[in-house]
C-alpha cells in the first residue's frame, strides 16, 4: 500500500478537481460550490506535510479528523438526495450539482477515513512488533 501522505494529496486533489468543475458549472450562488475543493487542499497540505517523519503522525491524525467531518457534511446533506440522484430522477442541474458534489464528498472521505484507519492499524501492529511505524 501506498504511504498515506501519498494517497492524502492524490484525494485532494481529486476533491480540488472536482469541486473547481463544480464551481465552474455553478449557477447563481456558487460558493457553497467550492466546499470540496477546501477539503481537498486540508488534504493536499496535511499530506505534505506527513512526508517528514516528524510530522507524520499528527498530520495524518489531522487528515483523517478532516475526512471525519467531510464525510458526516456530505452525508447529512447529500444523502437524503442520493435514492433521487441514483435514479435520475433530479432534473434542476443546481440541484443536481448540489447532490453529487455532496455525495462525491461524503464517499470520498468516507474511503480515505477507512484507509487511514487501516494504516493507523497497521503502524500500531508494526509498533508492537519491534518494526518502525510509517503511517
Amino acid at each position: 500500500m501506498p504511504p498515506m501522505s501519498s494517497i492524502s494529496i492524490v484525494m485532494g486533489l481529486v476533491l480540488s478537481l472536482y469541486g473547481a468543475y463544480s464551481f465552474a458549472i455553478a449557477e447563481g450562488n456558487p460558493g457553497t460550490a467550492l466546499i470540496p475543493t477546501y477539503f481537498g487542499i486540508a488534504f493536499i497540505v496535511l499530506g505534505v506535510l506527513a512526508i517528514r517523519e516528524k510530522f507524520r503522525k499528527h498530520a495524518m491524525h489531522v487528515a483523517a479528523m478532516v475526512g471525519v467531518i467531510g464525510f458526516l457534511g456530505g452525508a447529512i446533506m447529500g444523502f437524503p438526495r442520493l435514492p433521487a440522484l441514483l435514479a435520475g430522477e433530479i432534473a434542476d442541474p443546481k440541484t443536481l450539482n448540489k447532490a453529487q458534489s455532496q455525495n462525491l464528498l461524503a464517499f470520498t472521505c468516507l474511503i480515505f477515513v477507512i484507509l487511514c484507519v487501516n494504516s493507523f492499524i497497521h503502524a500500531r501492529r508494526r509498533r508492537k512488533g519491534g518494526g518502525e511505524p510509517s503511517a
